[in-house]
């Protein structure tokens, strides 16, 4: 069975043409023009070459992996590692589809994330993109009888990447 990060990887890089249809060079950053409600430019910095991260060496996907590093979609772990067989958290995918697609954190991201029981659980790492996702309806919380739940650690399901990329 394939991971979750080689569908992520997949659908993220599917975006690609779209966002470098936009570009244009200007030295080592590019400014993309992005439909969205303002008409205001994106400035993205592209990366040159990432660090060592360890376990794409001679992963399938590494050729990939670098392009999203240098769009600063994906940057790896605190530990140097990479782990793209890993499958990937609801947090992680928020930062993710954040990155790609330039969304800035609310300015009270505390009272968008007040609608999730588990609001405090969120860490900082991911709070101002969970927050951003959710304040752009593309993160959606887990309806239960006690209330709506962000579970921000648990496996993003395919079905759910698919929903997010596609709002």
């Amino acid at each position: 069975m394939r991971k979750m990060f080689v569908f992520v990887l997949m659908l993220v890089l599917s975006l690609a043409p779209t966002l470098a249809a936009g570009a244009q060079a200007g030295g080592d950053d590019f400014v993309l023009r992005v439909p969205a409600e303002s008409e205001s430019d994106v400035s993205v910095q592209v990366l040159s070459e990432p660090p060592d991260l360890t376990g794409i060496g001679g992963h399938w996907a590494r050729e990939y992996t670098i392009k999203l590093y240098r769009l600063g979609i994906v940057s790896g772990y605190p530990d140097g590692t990479f782990r793209p067989d890993a499958e990937i958290t609801r947090g992680e995918f928020s930062v993710m589809a954040a990155r790609a697609f330039s969304l800035v954190a609310p300015a009270a991201p505390a009272q968008v994330l007040a609608t999730y029981r588990d609001a405090a659980a969120v860490p900082s790492w991911c709070r101002a993109e969970v927050a951003a996702c959710t304040a752009r309806g593309i993160l959606k919380g887990y309806l239960e009888s006690d209330g709506t739940w962000v579970k921000h650690y648990i496996t993003i399901p395919r079905e759910q990447t698919a929903a997010i990329l596609s709002r």
